[in-house]
This record gives structure tokens, sequence and C-alpha cells, in this order.
């Protein structure tokens, strides 16, 4: 029976039309303890609250006819909390 051998990265090098030949990129993938994961996982449901938050500002201003930047909804989002 062979033996099983860890898995290498995987490096993917310039396309044949490109000249540079000093770059490689390599994709691993992150093996997350339960915690770690939860952890992540909640900081997502964070960002994804806040972004929501700011296309509810945008959608209702844009609604109303007004002009908002990101200043605008920053603002909006700090008297929300």
């Amino acid at each position: 029976m062979p033996s099983a051998t860890p898995a290498a990265p995987v490096a993917s090098g310039p396309a044949p039309e490109q000249e540079d030949p000093g770059h490689a990129r390599y994709t691993y993938r992150a093996r997350l303890s339960g915690t770690a994961e939860r952890a992540l996982l909640a900081e997502w449901d964070r960002c994804r609250w806040v972004w929501n938050m700011c296309v509810e500002t945008s959608k209702a201003a844009h609604a109303a006819r007004e002009k908002i930047g990101p200043r605008a909804v920053q603002a909006a989002d700090r008297v929300a909390r």
C-alpha cells in the first residue's frame, strides 16, 4: 500500500504570455480549531451587519433623493448604535 503524502501548496506560475517568471502564487487552506472558527464566523456576522446597515442607509437616502457619501453613512451608523 503506498504511503500517504501530505498535500503540497498549489503554485500557479505566470501565464505563458507573461514574461515575469519570478513570482508564484500559493494557495493554502487554513485549518481552524472549533473555537477559532466560531470566533471568525462571529466576526463575519458583525461585518455583515455593518454592511447591511450601510446599504439600508444608502438606499433610504437614494429613495429620498438625498446625496449621501461614506461619511454620512458612517455618521448614521453611529446614531444607530
